[in-house]
């Protein structure tokens, strides 16, 4: 199934998908963090597009301002499940009513901070707002190979401005200069199924044991079943 795009006021192309298997997703977070960025790149991994696309920020301000002011909604095909995500592009930073008007009908959203700029006024607001709406967040890291990004950083940030206790599911190979993307703790395997990474990537166990703990810690059940057996199987 393709990718479609569909500005406020415009057409998009037809994606047909039972209700059941469709998930709205916000994308926020503080202003010039690469919201943009990413939901273009999704577009283009979707096949909707083959390099940076002309369909996001193509109003006349956004391409002089050089960022979004108006919410862009897009669709997007999970490539293992089948299910299509309704993505929203919001303009957070600096236009936060038309990305609080987004969020009504919104599953989730994911909150993304710049590994070169840290917390920002804007990740504090998006986070407290989807908080206080009871809309489930993802926290995203962005500019991972920007110079001065400190991802390890960012995550204590994350932790003593938010009250959150942020557990990565994906290990960064290196940042700024050095950075060379990043390995995630789950994949699919052939049939579908979400299991862990088989990967022997250094840090995986560590981020692994550290993820499971949290988990545990969040529900009695797993925490006993976690204490007797040393682990948890993914589906958890």
């Amino acid at each position: 199934v393709p990718g479609s795009v569909k500005k406020k006021g415009g057409g998009s192309s037809e994606t047909h998908c039972s209700r059941r298997d469709i998930r709205n997703l916000a994308l926020i977070g503080h202003s010039h963090c690469g919201k943009t960025t990413l939901a273009e790149k999704m577009l283009s991994l979707s096949s909707a597009t083959s390099s940076r696309c002309p369909n996001l920020d193509s109003d006349p301000t956004e391409s002089s301002r050089g960022s979004s002011v108006f919410s862009h909604y897009l669709r997007v095909p999970h490539r293992t499940t089948g299910s299509l995500l309704e993505i929203v592009d919001t303009p957070w930073g600096d236009f936060p009513l038309d990305a609080l008007a987004s969020l009504d009908g919104a599953d989730g959203a994911v909150v993304l901070v710049s590994a070169a700029d840290g917390v920002k006024a804007g990740t504090v607001g998006s986070y407290e707002h989807c908080c206080d709406a009871g809309i489930g967040v993802l926290m995203g890291m962005s500019k991972m190979d920007r110079p001065y990004s400190d991802p390890a950083g960012v995550l204590n940030e994350l932790e003593t401005k938010l009250g959150a206790r942020p557990v990565p599911i994906q290990v960064s190979l290196g940042a700024g200069e050095n950075f060379g993307g990043v390995v995630p703790l789950f994949v699919y395997n052939k049939g579908g199924t979400l299991i862990k990474n088989p990967s022997d990537t250094d840090g995986i166990e560590e981020a692994w044991t550290a993820l499971e703990e949290t988990i545990a810690m969040t529900d009695d059940n797993l925490l006993v079943e976690y204490l007797k057996t040393g682990t948890l199987d993914p589906s958890q």
